[in-house]
């Protein structure tokens, strides 16, 4: 799969938006109806319950704190910022509204978001390691033609557990965050999970571009779990193939 647009064309979109919104402050009727398009109704009629984290481990967000974004219809700019945060237990984005009601945006493979820095879209690709389609959002970390590396945010709750056992240990209710990184191949949008040197070697279809890549990774140490190493990976990949 090849992503429409990239992270750098985002960044763009989202502060000529606030530029162009200084100087008009209308809203047309298209951006009208994208608006309307964007936001679900489940939070409209009365104020979403919000989850009470003080007797919880942990909490269920990427981001805990409301941080300001923008949600992208089509590719093509909302004028209008928003609050944003991904809810990495449900898989979804929520965003605080007037009267600080809290309501999802429009899960849609034609909506994506930039939440503070970060660039997240809705789609679906096929995990190599299952053989099986995944839904879901991703977190775009870099593109390239060949490549696009994601990563995969999951937040697991655990109802708490009184053990009567002493050699059990009891704990309170919590959850509990996992992030894999992975490189989408874009011809066939199939997704690889990155561990290791090898995952990456492996998907890698020039002999000479796997030797040279190979070596960039041992002389700059490149851990798996960075996103600013995998950003270096794919950028030295680029200049090579």
């Amino acid at each position: 799969m090849k992503i429409k647009f990239t992270y750098i064309t985002c960044l763009f979109l989202a502060v000529s938006t606030i530029i162009n919104a200084q100087s008009n402050d209308a809203i047309d009727n298209r951006t009208a109806f994208a608006f309307s398009n964007i936001i679900s109704k489940a939070g409209k009629s009365k104020k979403s319950r919000t989850l009470d984290l003080k007797d919880i481990a942990g909490n269920p967000y990427a981001n805990v704190a409301f941080l300001p974004g923008k949600i992208l219809f089509k590719n093509e700019k909302v004028d209008k910022l928003f609050l944003l945060r991904y809810n990495a237990n449900k898989d979804i984005i929520e965003v605080k509204i007037e009267n600080d009601v809290i309501d999802n945006v429009l899960i849609s493979g034609k909506i994506s978001c930039i939440i503070g820095d970060d660039l997240y879209i809705y789609t679906s690709y096929k995990d190599n390691k299952s053989n099986s389609e995944k839904f879901g959002y991703i977190k775009i970390v870099h593109e390239s033609d060949d490549f696009t590396f994601f990563a995969k945010q999951k937040k697991t709750f655990y109802q708490e557990k009184i053990s009567v056992d002493p050699l059990v240990p009891s704990h309170r209710a919590k959850f509990v965050g996992t992030k894999k990184f992975y490189a989408l191949d874009n011809s066939s949008n199939t997704a690889y999970l990155l561990k290791k040197r090898k995952n990456f070697l492996a998907i890698i279809k020039s002999a000479t571009v796997k030797k040279s890549m190979k070596k960039f990774m041992k002389k700059e140490r490149i851990n798996f779990k960075k996103e600013a190493d995998l950003i270096q990976l794919l950028k030295h990949y680029n200049k090579i193939k």
